[in-house]
């Protein structure tokens, strides 16, 4: 707690099932190599939490919202990906990512919104996904899909000129795809259900896929 700042420039364990508080206007920034295996984070007051280096969830846990308006930004020079468990990391506070956000394992689910994101999305191993779960997300200048990405309850406004790989594939199960920008890409775009809205375009270069009853 408190209005200090938590540095990490080398090695971080966030391990046990204990939870651990970050709350006031603390923050806890990663320039390091940080490792979450295991227990919830809650994070309260405007709370921060920075990455600009590699931070790896190990385990299937969840980072809380605890009051107030706390945030997590993915920082140009950072890293968050899911590698470890067969379930569910959730970062369940505004999220906004510059970097890359991507996973080998399970799903990683976004799902309180944040503010605008220029980074990539993208798991990159069949099975896993990043997945925009709730609130609301704004896509602008540079960012892009890189690999398997879902859209289940959240609306994503593309707002620039936001691209996806022919390794990417966005399967959409519910949320709203909107905005004013043009989504260009180059993989598969799996439409289960949801919405699109706005003004905006979603060319797809590779292969749509319009399935299910729903």
């Amino acid at each position: 707690s408190g209005t200090g700042t938590t540095l990490v420039t080398g090695a971080l364990s966030l391990s046990t099932s204990s939870s651990k508080f970050i709350s006031e206007s603390r923050t806890l920034r990663n320039e390091g190599t940080a490792t979450w295996s295991d227990g919830t984070l809650f994070v309260g007051g405007t709370a921060r939490i920075e990455n600009a280096g590699d931070l790896q969830a190990t385990g299937d846990d969840s980072v809380n919202f605890n009051g107030g308006t706390p945030s997590f930004h993915n920082e140009t020079e950072g890293t968050l990906a899911k590698t470890g468990g067969l379930l569910t990391s959730t970062i369940g506070i505004p999220f906004e990512n510059d970097g890359a956000v991507g996973g080998t394992a399970g799903t990683l689910n976004l799902s309180s919104g944040g503010g605008t994101s220029n980074g990539s999305f993208g798991a990159t191993v069949a099975g896993a996904t990043v997945n925009f779960a709730g609130g609301i997300f704004t896509l602008g200048t540079g960012a892009n899909l890189t690999g398997a990405v879902g859209l289940t309850n959240a609306t994503v406004d593309v707002e620039s000129a936001v691209s996806g790989s022919a390794a990417s594939v966005l399967t959409q199960s519910g949320g709203t795809l909107a905005g004013a920008g043009t989504l260009t890409t180059a993989g598969s775009y799996v439409w289960n259900s949801g919405s699109q809205s706005g003004t905006g375009t979603t060319l797809v270069t590779g292969a749509l896929s319009l399935s299910t009853s729903s």
